[in-house]
């Protein structure tokens, strides 16, 4: 009865594409243990280091004492508890939006989200590289779906002059590319959704809290004022913690509690976790934010000039995801084989994750590093050179 899983298993694995969970036993800050051995962590979304931080972690102490383990249902039953409140009212508060509606994840966000929001009738415009969230939250939107290739403003501005629609045009980007770790030209597509009525939807999972003065992500990075229409970013990358939020109207509001259907049909957040994220928002938009802000982009800078000094192809951005582009999926995974045999944790990102013939390894840096975490991570790279990734 599952010899088709068996076999579609082997195809996988022939084309260098199977995947495995790596069960980690301890962790403390940037150090993880695998099988009793110790691994420097270039493979985490917790670019400030605040997932154990002891004010979070207090926080969410504190709410399990008050409110207990689970919110117990969902929000539009019995599970809209203080908390989720709270939080939603110090989202708004520092993003400066009108409203602000929590979602169990970025997942949930964009794919109930857009759903949501987008109808038949309704174009959307969406960059080549968005993530595979907002790619399914487009097609479940039953809105017909334009893609531009990524970053290409010309070919953006072709598209917004040449569909139209009776229904509403919008325009869906990342802030931050999460495999490329390069930055969306935002006053640019700003720019052109307001010179051609379309709205703007930007995902700010990877730039909330580590980019701009403030830390409000790639559209503060890009010196623009207030929000775009829809401004969505998660609890589960910078704060270290889980859920997702969108930033808009309140009559957006209205309609995404009456139309997501993945804010509807789910159990809420646990308090718990609320309570948590609420912590780690004031921390973000604190001066300790700022200064863990500034502690990442030094480290940054010190990896990707190290990389370069190598011989290594890499952008010079503002980000702290840095990809080394590999290309062959088998190549990419013997390459991630030999950095833990140094004992760096880094992950082959592969095809449906990137593109066919782009894997690559993708280290992320936290502000928690010491600078002789980024030395033993570049020497382990140097070592890379027999595989001719260059």
């Amino acid at each position: 009865m599952t010899d088709f899983a068996a076999d579609r298993l082997t195809l996988i694995k022939d084309a260098g594409l199977y995947r495995t969970l790596q069960r980690l036993s301890a962790r403390s800050g940037a150090i993880i243990e695998i099988e009793a051995r110790e691994f420097i962590n270039f493979g985490s979304n917790d670019y400030l280091g605040l997932t154990q931080d002891s004010a979070t972690c207090i926080a969410a102490i504190d709410a399990i004492k008050q409110w207990g383990f689970g919110a117990g249902s969902a929000r539009l039953i019995s599970g809209s508890l203080d908390p989720h409140h709270q939080l939603e009212e110090a989202i708004s508060r520092h993003t400066g939006a009108e409203a602000a509606i929590l979602f169990n994840s970025g997942y949930h966000a964009n794919v109930g989200g857009i759903a949501a929001l987008a109808e038949e009738g309704d174009l959307i415009f969406s960059d080549q590289l968005c993530h595979a969230s907002i790619v399914d939250g487009c097609r479940l939107s039953k809105a017909k779906r334009f893609v531009f290739s990524h970053s290409d403003m010309l070919e953006l501005e072709a598209l917004l002059k040449r569909e139209h629609c009776v229904g509403q045009r919008w325009v869906v980007t990342e802030g931050l590319f999460s495999m490329d770790g390069d930055i969306a030209p935002l006053a640019e597509i700003s720019d052109l959704c307001r010179r051609y009525d379309a709205l703007l939807m930007v995902d700010e999972a990877h730039s909330f809290g580590v980019l701009g003065d403030v830390g409000l992500g790639a559209w503060n990075y890009a010196g623009l004022r207030g929000l775009p229409d829809v401004y969505t970013a998660t609890f589960s990358k910078s704060p270290g913690g889980f859920g997702a939020f969108m930033a808009v109207s309140s009559v957006i509001k209205e309609l995404l509690i009456n139309r997501a259907r993945s804010f509807i049909f789910s159990t809420a957040l646990p308090p718990s976790v609320a309570a948590g994220d609420m912590a780690a928002l004031d921390i973000i938009f604190s001066e300790r934010g700022a200064q863990l802000r500034t502690r990442l982009h030094k480290l940054a800078m010190l990896f990707r000039d190290g990389l370069r000094n190598l011989g290594y192809a890499v952008e010079n951005t503002a980000s702290p995801i840095v990809p080394l582009v590999i290309g062959d999926s088998c190549k990419a995974l013997q390459a991630a084989e030999k950095m833990q045999s140094e004992g760096i944790f880094v992950r082959a990102v592969r095809y449906p994750t990137v593109p066919e013939g782009t894997a690559r390894l993708r280290f992320s840096l936290r502000a928690d590093m010491e600078d002789e975490h980024i030395t033993r991570c570049l020497v382990a790279a140097a070592g890379l050179n027999n595989l001719k990734l260059r």
